[in-house]
């Protein structure tokens, strides 16, 4: 069960970082 828990956080904790990578300014990877 503890597992599945951190395996969630993972995946939260990348999608963060990857959101905060994206929403920083100057980035390469900018939609718009």
């Amino acid at each position: 069960m503890d597992d599945q828990g951190t395996q969630d956080l993972d995946l939260v904790n990348r999608h963060k970082k990857a959101r905060e990578l994206s929403l920083r300014p100057g980035s390469p990877r900018q939609s718009t």
